[in-house]
């Protein structure tokens, strides 16, 4: 199974760092994690290796790289009529509802999180927000799901295998 890379920007380092770590330690098996506390070092970062969720925290928001990053996927995304074309990118913000930093009108319209609650309720809204984006995705790619049930009324030693 291939593991969900998480990159957390956030400029406040020990807040970002600590997010980051306890995604890795809690969540080890499903996901990776990055940090980054300065835009610079996650442009740098971006070009090798993309990851599949961005959390912006402050200090991120103007910087004109990610803008057009953001404008660009959401540009191709509209152009293919697809919302999640592969290799997109979720890009999320993470936000302090005291409304100290201003935030741009295309940053606005991305999901957001607050910033300053538990962790494990901030990953279950990234995870939730995820899950959404990816059943679009696979939904507007023509790709279905189908869960089958198997149903059998008599005991049987041969349940469980013809049912896995």
């Amino acid at each position: 199974m291939r593991k969900i890379l998480i990159a957390v920007c956030d400029s406040d380092s020990s807040y970002g760092e600590k997010l980051g770590e306890w995604f890795s330690l809690q969540r080890g098996e499903k996901l990776q994690s990055m940090f980054f506390s300065s835009p610079e070092s996650f442009w740098e970062s971006y070009g090798s290796r993309k990851p599949d969720i961005v959390l912006l925290g402050t200090g991120f928001l103007n910087h004109s790289g990610i803008c057009e990053q953001i404008m660009e996927q959401r540009k191709r995304v509209q152009e293919e009529s697809q919302k999640g074309a592969k290799g997109a990118i979720l890009w999320m913000y993470l936000c302090a509802l005291d409304g100290e930093e201003r935030i741009p009108a295309y940053i606005r319209e991305l999901p957001a999180v607050d910033k300053y609650q538990p962790a494990s309720r901030i990953l279950r809204e990234i995870f939730s927000v995820y899950r959404q984006w990816e059943d679009e995705t696979l939904n507007e790619m023509g790709g279905e799901r189908e869960v089958i049930g198997i149903y059998s009324p008599c005991h049987s030693i041969w349940q469980t295998p013809f049912a896995l």
